[in-house]
């Protein structure tokens, strides 16, 4: 019963999707076209959530645990937030980079509303972001309904396991981007060590060139406030976790 109350709730929903990507096609966003690397999973058969292999639009195609081989955390100076680079360079994970790579395993409905509210994909116009965002809703109310209509109750509500001593890594895509995690267990299965890398780090050097590019074009002779509220319009095109209050940002302008 309870299955079909949410089935219900689900189905109610895809209107709504529609109507938001057809509301975006209304508005005018902003264009903040740059060039930048995307990386995100990418699997076979579906768009990616917990399974495939980490891609790139510049070639890279490797497995999860070639993860340390290609990307590296560091500490900048300037700053108690790890940057994580891929060969040495910023790259840019979420909605708009996982719809870039992952556009053709996309629905057809979403495809079809996207095409007659205008958007096409992939693009490197990060005001395109809420519209990634706006598909990739769309895209996990479709993926609900699909589970709730073909569920049945398992035998058991949960798999037995043995622990034991070793090495494993996981790749997600959380709704800010790849998340990537690595934990050593000993044989009882406690957690000897863990080390998490999440979106947001992985966005930050991304965020830094982002801002460095767009206020540059902008232009750096605007006034102090209009540069504080265009700075704080890109960072939130990335939707890292230091932007949840309305007014976060403390700007030191030094003109010369």
């Amino acid at each position: 019963m309870k299955v079909q109350e949410a089935l219900k709730q689900v189905n109610t929903c895809i209107e709504d999707c529609e109507l938001l990507i057809e509301w975006l096609g209304t508005l005018s966003l902003p264009d903040n076209t740059h060039d930048f690397t995307c990386v995100s999973l990418s699997h076979p058969n579906e768009y990616p959530m917990n399974e495939g292999m980490i891609v790139s639009d510049k070639g890279l195609h490797i497995p999860i645990d070639a993860f340390d081989e290609y990307f590296k955390e560091e500490q900048v100076p300037y700053s108690t937030a790890f940057h994580c680079l891929m060969q040495g360079a910023p790259y840019l994970v979420g909605p708009l980079a996982r719809i870039n790579l992952n556009h053709d395993k996309l629905a057809a409905p979403i495809l079809r509303c996207l095409t007659q509210a205008g958007f096409q994909f992939p693009s490197y116009n990060m005001g395109l972001s809420i519209v990634a965002r706006a598909a990739e809703i769309y895209q996990s109310v479709l993926e609900a309904q699909r589970i709730l209509q073909a569920y049945t109750v398992p035998s058991h509500s949960r798999v037995s396991l043995k622990p034991r001593a070793g090495v494993g890594m996981g790749c997600t895509e959380a709704p800010r981007g790849m998340l990537w995690h690595r934990f050593e267990t000993d044989e009882t299965g406690l957690v000897n060590a863990s080390r998490i890398v999440p979106p947001t780090s992985q966005n930050q050097a991304r965020i830094e060139a982002d801002l460095r590019t767009s206020l540059i074009k902008w232009g750096l002779d605007q006034p102090n406030d209009a540069l504080r509220a265009y700075s704080e319009m890109l960072i939130r095109n990335y939707d890292p976790c230091i932007s949840c209050s309305t007014h976060f940002l403390t700007l030191d302008v030094q003109r010369r």
